[in-house]
């Protein structure tokens, strides 16, 4: 049989998944187009990474094929072969579903993602990404805002005005000031030049004193070098200068008011385990004094993430996996499933998704 490209679509149906807190197995169709010549039959293909597919299913002749049992909160890839007594085709694209987790709760802050400098944010709260085709929308897309392959996006209150998107380019900070979401210029905006920028800064934003704006941050190996207001890095006595606290090359760090004190305060999140300043002195004083949160994530790719989910005003930690939220609903530091806790999603799921908290 020639090796040939065959074309696939899919189609899913959700029966009782928005019904249950704990929902129930959902079941989806995966349908292909018949091979324009005979064949003896289909392999189906299928994994929860891009390009790996350890399962496979012999279809037989026929061009659909209906899952049950598959596990929420997986991203399932998917491709089919054709085969005959002359061997097995070449695979179709690749096509992917999410097996999304209703949960009714709504959140007290919107999720969102951002793409290559597109901005996408749940707007309503429920967890979802919803069509923007609906009238009226129910979510929002904004953009131009960034775009540069070293961006790494922020949200904030910069000016007092409300949380609105930013941009952290090798040392300089864009702030969307006016709030409509596209990039004007500095008299519009905000421009803030050369604080941070080595190869190892990594930006951190949050309100060090507590009265109500957003300010920016450097996190370098382990010191934190955090600006009082003014939007220049200066010195020990001007600004804060912490630490150390991390600096563990697979640290990445986050910040959050994690006793609900009014002020943000510093940590990191090391490979599925987390590691909070409760008391704020900006040094690692051990479990008993601060927080050692975990197993709360861990598998490749995870992205931290930090908000007050349940509006308490404590802000709590969470994981977002291939478009996918786990979030410490309780707040107990632990991942105590989706029932207790909230699965989100989907919101983003591209390979370059990165996620944000509004």
């Amino acid at each position: 049989m020639d090796r040939q490209r065959f074309f696939l679509f899919f189609v899913f149906f959700l029966f009782s998944l928005l019904l249950l807190p704990n929902p129930a197995p959902a079941q989806i169709s995966l349908a292909w187009d018949a091979n324009p010549e005979p064949v003896s039959g289909y392999m189906i293909y299928y994994g929860v990474s891009p390009g790996s597919y350890p399962v496979q299913i012999n279809a037989g002749q026929v061009t659909q094929y209906r899952f049950n049992g598959l596990t929420p909160g997986n991203t399932y890839y998917f491709v089919v072969t054709a085969y005959d007594n002359g061997g097995e085709s070449s695979p179709s694209n690749e096509v992917s579903w999410t097996y999304a987790i209703a949960d009714s709760r709504p959140l007290a802050v919107g999720l969102g993602v951002y793409r290559g400098g597109q901005w996408f944010f749940d707007r309503n709260l429920d967890g979802a990404w919803n069509d923007l085709l609906r009238s009226p929308q129910v979510d929002q897309q904004f953009g131009r805002f960034g775009g540069y392959a070293q961006d790494i996006p922020l949200v904030g209150n910069w000016a007092g005005n409300g949380r609105r998107i930013g941009i952290y380019r090798d040392g300089n900070w864009f702030f969307d000031r006016n709030g409509n979401g596209v990039w004007d210029d500095c008299s519009l905006n905000i421009c803030i030049r050369g604080f941070g920028g080595l190869p190892e800064d990594l930006p951190v934003v949050g309100d060090w004193n507590g009265n109500g704006i957003t300010k920016i941050g450097i996190y370098r190996s382990g010191e934190w070098l955090l600006d009082q207001g003014n939007g220049r890095l200066e010195n020990c006595n001007a600004d804060l200068c912490l630490g150390p606290f991390g600096g563990g090359p697979e640290d990445i760090p986050v910040t959050g008011d994690w006793n609900g004190e009014g002020t943000t305060k510093i940590g990191v999140y090391r490979n599925g385990q987390w590691y909070l300043d409760r008391n704020g002195n900006g040094v690692w004083d051990g479990c008993q004094v601060d927080i050692c949160g975990g197993i709360f994530g861990g598998a490749a790719g995870d992205i931290p993430v930090v908000g007050d989910w349940n509006g308490d005003g404590v802000e709590k930690i969470g994981i977002f996996r291939s478009g996918m939220w786990y979030l410490d609903f309780n707040g107990n530091g632990a991942w105590d499933g989706c029932g207790t806790d909230k699965c989100a999603g989907p919101i983003g799921g591209l390979p370059t998704d990165l996620p944000i908290v509004r």
